[in-house]
């Protein structure tokens, strides 16, 4: 099938994407998000005034949840972190120099806490419902304990690398994505197109495969597939899973895209000096 060149000039914002904006519904739902944990917080001090103590370290988890859900609402949607130092020059599994960028590990961290939170409160649930009921209560104590059981699964993923923060490798011979749960290998010569897309919530880059070849990808885990994959071969960027401005990482993929000659600086400083060239300048 035949390539179709992206024509998009590196250090411009694409056409198709809106200028950067923090819609009004994620200020609202930051603002809900404080707004519960310190209510939380508040019913669980009152419970320990009423002379039920453990009413306060149920109310003092449940805004722990909360607030790490609303600095991860933060980072996420409202104000996204910037960070050069998530470019870097490594090798892959064989050894070959590649031009890696780093998904945000501080994201996967927040969401990886706020498993362990869960996995702790429906624990102690069932813990204090067991207590309060007697034998009466073992199917409740149960019910809690098998939620706990589905958080926990989660964390023993991210324990044995099932699940991790992920990145994008460039080389040479093409680009390997290791999401928070697959992984997916595609070489330059089955790349028809890179396109800038927007989805009505956040900037994306699609990287489009030809339909006729083979695509190799997998998923890591079975039960938490949080990435979305496709039937057709295509690399679906999630811009807001990167600390790399999003205008950033769709040049990386156009301009190797259509310059051929230029990916043999991939996996080295010069792939680097380039991109820094193209990231945002602070105005002055």
């Amino acid at each position: 099938m035949d390539r179709k060149r992206s024509q998009h000039r590196p250090g411009r914002w694409p056409e198709k994407w809106p200028a950067p904006r923090t819609r009004r519904r994620d200020i609202a739902l930051l603002g809900g998000l404080i707004i519960a944990a310190a209510g939380s917080l508040v019913a669980g001090v009152m419970g320990f005034r009423d002379g039920q103590p453990h009413v306060l370290g149920f109310g003092v988890l449940v805004a722990a949840l909360f607030s790490v859900g609303a600095v991860y609402h933060f980072y996420h949607a409202v104000h996204p972190q910037r960070r050069r130092g998530d470019v870097v020059l490594t090798t892959n599994r064989d050894g070959e120099p590649v031009t890696r960028i780093l998904r945000s590990p501080i994201l996967f961290h927040l969401r990886t806490a706020l498993m362990i939170g869960l996995t702790v409160l429906f624990t102690a649930s069932a813990v204090d419902h067991y207590l309060s009921e007697g034998t009466a209560g073992v199917l409740g104590a149960l019910i809690y304990l098998v939620i706990a059981v589905f958080f926990g699964s989660y964390v023993l993923a991210v324990a044995t690398k099932g699940l991790m923060p992920g990145f994008i490798e460039f080389s040479p011979q093409g680009i390997f994505n290791r999401g928070w749960s697959f992984e997916s290998r595609m070489p330059w010569r089955h790349v028809l197109t890179v396109q800038a897309e927007h989805d009505k919530k956040h900037p994306q880059v699609l990287v489009i495969g030809d339909p006729e070849r083979e695509w190799k990808y997998d998923y890591t885990v079975r039960l938490w597939r949080i990435d979305r994959l496709t039937v057709v071969p295509m690399i679906d960027v999630d811009t807001r899973k990167f600390r790399v401005p999003p205008d950033v990482l769709y040049a990386v993929f156009s301009y190797y895209f259509d310059s051929p000659p230029a990916r043999v600086e991939l996996g080295t400083q010069v792939s680097l000096d380039r991109i820094d060239q193209w990231w945002p300048r602070p105005a002055a």
